[in-house]
């Protein structure tokens, strides 16, 4: 199985995410098909996409992303990153990223991610948080997220946290004067 070919698709509907099967090791966040029940409904949602990584009719791997609030349309939030264990080391989450971030509609878009150890799936991989954390900070920083210090306490949970974000090429000047204050992460000087 671990063989096989891995597709992504970006901006996946709930019907077609619903006639996949999910890999059993995808239970990072939830029991693996309460989290296919819950792709599904996100990728339903205004504001909200989906993009998977499928083996075969098998789900292996997702990112789900939403938009934060529509008083901001620009801003948005890497909700979630997740490869089965079987699939990690071989750059499906890499691969997953950058189809996601090819889209152009990204250009237009701040987009941030943030990092909790206490939700990494660290078992098995014999890192500890911090070198867990330098693998995901590359990880994003391959699509252009930039680590930023954060003040805000709901993202300072773990000294080794993780905050990055990422401003899409079409963005306008000066997006950080409104957007840093909004999510608590420093002055942007």
């Amino acid at each position: 199985m671990t063989g096989e070919q891995v597709d992504v698709v970006t901006m996946a509907a709930p019907g077609f995410i619903a006639g996949l099967a999910m890999d059993p090791g995808l239970g990072s966040f939830r029991a693996p098909e309460q989290q296919k029940e819950v792709l599904a409904h996100l990728a339903g949602r205004p504001g909200r996409m989906v993009s998977l990584a499928v083996s075969g009719s098998t789900i292996v791997g997702y990112v789900a992303l939403h938009r934060v609030n529509p008083a901001y349309p620009v801003l948005h939030e890497l909700q979630g990153i997740e490869v089965t264990p079987a699939r990690r080391g071989r750059g499906v989450a890499g691969k997953l990223l950058a189809a996601t971030f090819a889209d152009p509609v990204w250009e237009d878009c701040i987009v941030y991610v943030t990092g909790d150890p206490d939700y990494w799936d660290m078992a098995g991989t014999g890192l500890n948080a911090w070198q867990y954390r330098k693998v995901l900070t590359r990880l994003y920083a391959s699509v252009g997220f930039v680590a930023k210090p954060a003040r805000n306490p709901d993202i300072l949970c773990h000294v080794a946290d993780l905050f990055m974000i990422r401003a899409g090429h079409r963005v306008p000047p000066g997006w950080e004067a409104w957007c840093y204050p909004l999510l608590g992460i420093g002055d942007p000087d």
